[in-house]
C-alpha cells in the first residue's frame, strides 16, 4: 500500500555527559520536519506535520518553539501547507520566526510567512504582491533574514527590511539557485545548488553583494558537449502578464537556417 510504514521523525536530545537520549518538547505523534535554533543559543523553532505523507490536504503543519532545557513547548499555531526552512529574526517587539510555505490553491507558489513569538499568533505573508518565488531562507545573527528568490529566468538574493517588513534585492545571479545557507553574520553566502544556461548545478560561495565563485565541479564532462544556443525573450500573455521564454536553436544552426522544426514546452 502506498505510504505504508513511512517512518515518523522525532526530536531527540542527546545528553553528552550521561550519553542518554530523551524526547524534546511535547509534540505527541507529530512528524518533525525541520528546526532552527535561535541565533543567540536560545530555544528551537520546530515545524511539524500530522504525518510524513506529502499530499495536499492530507496533513496540517504547525509551528512550535521548544526550550530544550526547560522542556517547555510553545505552539505558534497552524502554519501554511508544506511549511519548511524556519528562520529567526529580532525586531523592536521581540523575536519572530519566518518560514517558507505554499499558498493554496496554487500548490507550487511558495511565499515567506512570519509570526511573532510573543504576539497574537498571526502568520503574515511577507511576500504578498511579489512576482518572484522564494526558494531559500536563512537567519543572520539576530538581524532580518536573507531569502533567495527565483525571479523570471534568474535568481535574486533579498534581505528583509525590518521597518517595512518587505524584501529588498541585494544582488542578482544568472540562472537558477536554491539551497541557501550563510555564515552567522551573513558575510559569506553559500548556495548549495546554482545552475546556469550551460552548466549543471554546483556549489558556489561569495558575499551578498559580490559575485559568486564556483567551488565544486560535479559534471566536468558536460563541457565537451556542444550546446544549442539559448536566446532569451519576453512577451505578454493575453491578460497582460509579463512572461519569460527561451528559444534554443540546434547546435551548429542559426536563425538564418530556418524555418526549423519547433517543439514548444509550456511550463505552467
Amino acid at each position: 500500500m502506498w505510504g505504508e510504514n513511512v517512518p515518523y521523525h522525532r526530536l531527540w536530545l542527546f545528553d553528552l555527559a550521561h550519553r542518554t537520549l530523551s524526547i524534546a518538547g511535547h509534540l505527541g505523534d507529530r512528524h518533525v520536519v525541520e528546526l532552527a535554533q535561535r541565533p543567540d543559543g536560545g530555544p528551537l523553532a520546530v515545524i511539524s506535520w500530522d504525518c510524513p505523507e506529502y499530499e495536499p490536504g492530507l496533513f496540517t503543519a504547525w509551528l512550535h518553539v521548544i526550550d530544550p532545557e526547560a522542556g517547555a513547548t510553545h505552539d505558534l499555531g497552524q502554519a501554511m501547507f508544506d511549511a519548511r526552512a524556519p528562520a529567526w529574526w529580532h525586531a523592536a517587539d521581540g523575536w519572530h520566526v519566518c518560514y517558507l510555505a505554499e499558498t493554496p490553491p496554487i500548490w507550487f507558489g511558495a511565499a515567506v510567512f512570519a509570526v511573532a513569538v510573543d504576539g497574537g499568533g498571526e502568520h503574515r505573508n511577507l511576500t504578498t504582491g511579489m512576482v518572484a518565488c522564494p526558494t531559500g531562507l536563512v537567519h543572520i545573527a539576530d538581524g532580518p533574514p536573507l531569502a533567495l528568490f527565483a525571479d523570471g529566468l534568474d535568481a535574486a538574493l533579498c534581505r528583509l527590511n525590518p521597518d517595512t517588513q518587505r524584501f529588498h534585492r541585494v544582488s542578482s545571479w544568472q540562472g537558477y539557485a536554491d539551497g541557501l545557507s550563510a555564515s552567522s553574520q551573513g558575510a559569506v553566502i553559500i548556495t548549495a545548488r546554482v545552475s546556469t544556461t550551460y552548466e549543471p548545478r554546483d556549489i558556489h560561495a561569495g558575499t551578498p553583494e559580490g559575485p559568486l565563485v564556483r567551488l565544486s565541479d560535479t559534471r566536468p564532462e558536460v563541457r565537451e558537449i556542444t550546446w544549442g544556443v539559448q536566446e532569451r525573450f519576453a512577451y505578454n500573455a493575453a491578460d497582460g502578464l509579463a512572461l519569460d521564454g527561451l528559444l534554443i536553436v540546434p547546435p551548429g544552426r542559426g536563425r538564418h537556417d530556418g524555418p526549423l522544426p519547433l517543439i514548444t514546452l509550456v511550463h505552467g
